[in-house]
This record gives C-alpha cells, structure tokens and sequence, in this order.
C-alpha cells in the first residue's frame, strides 16, 4: 500500500511542477506560497531584473547563467525525487526565489 502511495505522490509532484512552470496553476499565480515566502518578499528579499551589480550583470543574466549551469534541473529532482514534506516545500521556495531573483 505504501509503494502505491509513494508512486501517486511522484505524479502529483510532476504535475504540478508542470503546472507551475508552464503558468497554469490558477488564480494563486502571483501569490506567495506560505506565510515564511511572504515575509521574506515584504522585508525586501529580492530585486528586480533591473537591478545590477557594479559589473552590468542583471538578474535575467544571471538566472540564464542558473539554468545553463543546470539549477532548474536540480530543483525539480530535488523536488520529484524526495519524500521527505519539509525538503519538498524548500524546494518548491527555492524554485519560486530563482525564478523572481
């Protein structure tokens, strides 16, 4: 029974991740998904893809730089290949903190 489970978790999981990154995912699209997520985006945790270090780099270079590097790739196995709740929903914010910087 337990096998059984575990395997209906692995496609909810690639469902939605695939919902998630292909933006159909409902009317929660733009918002947070847990109260610790929102926090850290009201106390100014990220920047937007105008901002630049001194050198020019702006954050869509970097986050093209992430996913050539194979960041994406790593998050959804972390994601997928997990079993563990807590490592999950890490996953899915570092997912949502790569994507908007």
């Amino acid at each position: 029974k337990k096998t059984n489970f575990a395997e209906e978790g692995n496609t909810l999981r690639k469902i939605l991740l695939y919902r998630y990154f292909k933006g159909e995912y409902g009317s929660g699209m733009n918002g947070p998904l847990s109260a610790s997520y929102s926090k850290t985006a009201q106390v100014g945790g990220g920047f937007s893809g105008q901002d630049s270090d001194k050198s020019g780099v702006t954050m869509f270079d970097i986050q093209c730089l992430l996913d050539k590097e194979g960041a994406s790739e790593l998050v959804i196995d972390v994601i997928v290949n997990t079993k563990n709740d807590r490592i999950f929903s890490e996953g899915i914010l570092l997912g949502i903190a790569l994507l908007e910087g």
